[in-house]
């Protein structure tokens, strides 16, 4: 999957900034420009001393935080620059906040739900401004390559606004957590397999890996991670000789456990009728 934009955001506060954080050659000479416009005689004396102490004053912390508030109470200029740095370090790309975007949905509402239709913290704003006419272009593209995106909405900041992969022509991996839900469900089973990797394959092996396999998805199930009104029509496991193996595969050490699902699917579109009735008919 692929999010769009980049994003403004707070990650770089102003006051982690200070004048070392640009090149002292450079900044010596706008300092001491605008402080020339300002001040005159000792004053000016003054304040070109402490713009001279930047390209020695370089630890530690104290000091430096010292000159630099110094220098912001005398060179209005300096904060203006020290804002603009903010700002542009804060432009960062979607993928940190996405991953924490996806561990919040997966510990509070399960990996089978949507990672999306979600406000994101410490984030300002996006750095493209999106409608809805562009996000059809980037939600349903020919190709299927779908760009999730992320977008501002009055009263609710930057939200993400969007769930599909880039395989968005694909009936079964077209959306994010369905995808997901199937790896988590595959991982989770092959960790509880692991016990009988060398147990006798026969029927009292298969009717344990059955039952267990089946107590995981009905968790499953009861927390809403499986679609239908009761279990067997969410989910089937089967494992045994004339259903999931041959002979042969017995014979070749093969224990094939076979698992149906009924994935829930997002409503991404949502459809609402309006019918006005009139008087008297």
């Amino acid at each position: 999957m692929t999010y769009f934009p980049f994003l403004r955001t707070s990650t770089f506060p102003t006051g982690d900034i200070d004048y070392t954080n640009f090149v002292n050659d450079e900044l010596v000479p706008v300092l001491k420009l605008q402080a020339a416009a300002m001040y005159t005689g000792d004053t000016l004396t003054a304040v070109d001393a402490m713009i001279d102490k930047t390209a020695t004053t370089t630890s530690p912390p104290d000091a430096v935080t010292d000159l630099n508030n110094n220098l912001l109470a005398v060179l209005p200029i300096l904060g203006q620059m020290e804002n603009q740095v903010a700002l542009k370090l804060g432009v960062l790309p979607p993928s940190g906040g996405m991953a924490g975007v996806f561990t919040t949905t997966d510990a509070t509402r399960g990996v089978w739900n949507a990672p999306a239709n979600i406000s994101m913290v410490s984030v300002i704003q996006p750095t493209v401004r999106i409608n809805n006419t562009m996000q059809a272009d980037l939600n349903m593209p020919l190709d299927g390559k779908a760009i999730d995106a992320i977008r501002q909405f009055p009263g609710r900041g930057t939200v993400v606004w969007g769930a599909r992969t880039l395989l968005g022509n694909s009936n079964d991996w077209r959306y994010i957590q369905v995808r997901r839900t199937i790896v988590y469900v595959e991982q989770s089973i092959k960790a509880a397999m692991m016990p009988f990797v060398f147990a006798a394959n026969d029927g009292k092996t298969w009717s344990t890996v059955v039952s267990a396999v089946s107590n995981f998805l009905q968790g499953l199930w009861s927390q809403g991670g499986l679609m239908g009104a009761k279990a067997d029509e969410a989910f089937t496991v089967a494992c045994g000789l004339g259903s999931t193996m041959t002979a042969q595969d017995i014979l070749n050490g093969y224990m094939i456990v076979q698992v149906q699902l009924q994935l829930i699917r997002p409503a991404e579109f949502i459809v609402l009728t309006f019918k006005q009735k009139m008087q008297g008919t």
